[in-house]
């Protein structure tokens, strides 16, 4: 079967789904984007090959986000861990094509320029959409999949602060702004009250690119994009009726988050039949951040589990 080559080519050990495909024929894609990431190399020495993770950031974050999560000791020790910034995010290019898919096929181009044939997926928020989308399109590059506070669905207006958060950081004006006080005192007039939600927004701040007199600092996300595609952003891809992911998930939501309903877990199920899913008491939607304890213990012993299951099946041969 011919396959469907983009502007850095298809993915090397698949084919493009015939959804993904018309997508991104019908929506004039621009090609991947090269996505910048960090490693992290494994605490312990493995007992056995394990496959390596990839954990994608939510919306507005990047892999430095992160960060301290991921350093953890006690988060999945026997594993190597990759962590990267989507486009419009961190130290990865701009581009004005943002939707679900493309991201996911900007992971994919990752995971083939890294020789990644199979990981262990972990995503977050935004994370967690396109980690589900990459899992569901190719299945055969996800060992197991791990989403944190997202359901397959969409999540408008569900989650009001994102738009008001977006709006504020595009309507700070940085002329005459000389350090993160000043921006951060913006921010608060622009409507953002809760102090930790302006921290956490703060951390995209970089230096201007042209340094001028008048503007010394800027958003290293591209904002303007992120802005104009937020609707797509909110919203989850449509699939051909009977795709599903047959593999290990786990759906971990924090209790006290919007996004934790009763109605998430039938739409789990539908899309990934074998799904755990589970919820981490008092955590929010950051719930890495509010019980990373908790959080860190779910996801290790659910990647454990899959290792030791792995393990007992290869020696059957």
């Amino acid at each position: 079967m011919k396959r469907f080559l983009l502007a850095r080519g298809a993915s090397r050990y698949g084919g493009w789904s015939n959804i993904f495909k018309r997508h991104l024929q019908s929506n004039g894609f621009e090609g991947q984007v090269q996505l910048k990431h960090n490693f992290f190399a494994s605490k312990v020495a493995p007992k056995h090959k394990q496959s390596p993770v990839l954990f994608i950031h939510g919306l507005l974050a990047s892999g430095r986000t992160y960060r301290s999560f991921v350093k953890r000791k006690d988060f999945v020790p026997d594993r190597e861990v990759y962590t990267i910034d989507l486009r419009n995010h961190g130290d990865s290019p701009h581009a004005q094509r943002m939707d679900i898919r493309t991201l996911a096929s900007d992971v994919l181009a990752f995971l083939d320029g890294q020789e990644l044939k199979q990981i262990s997926l972990i995503g977050h928020s935004l994370g967690g959409k396109v980690a589900m989308v990459l899992a569901l399109e190719f299945p055969e590059r996800v060992k197991e999949l791990v989403v944190l506070d997202m359901p397959p669905g969409k999540t408008t207006g569900k989650m009001r602060n994102v738009n008001s958060a977006i709006q504020a950081m595009y309507n700070v004006d940085f002329h005459g702004l000389g350090d993160q006080r000043d921006v951060e005192q913006v921010l608060q007039r622009n409507g953002i009250e809760d102090r930790r939600l302006r921290r956490f927004l703060l951390t995209n701040l970089a230096g201007a690119k042209d340094d001028t007199d008048d503007q010394k600092l800027s958003w290293k996300v591209n904002i303007q994009s992120i802005q104009d595609s937020v609707d797509q952003l909110q919203s989850f891809p449509e699939f051909r009726t009977g795709t599903t992911y047959n593999k290990p998930a786990l759906f971990v939501f924090g209790s006290k988050s919007p996004l934790s309903t009763a109605k998430n877990e039938e739409r789990i199920r539908r899309l990934f039949p074998q799904a755990t899913v589970i919820e981490v008491a008092e955590a929010g939607h950051w719930l890495q951040d509010d019980e990373p304890k908790r959080t860190c213990e779910v996801v290790n012993s659910f990647l454990s589990e899959q290792g030791q299951q792995q393990q007992c099946s290869g020696g059957d041969g």
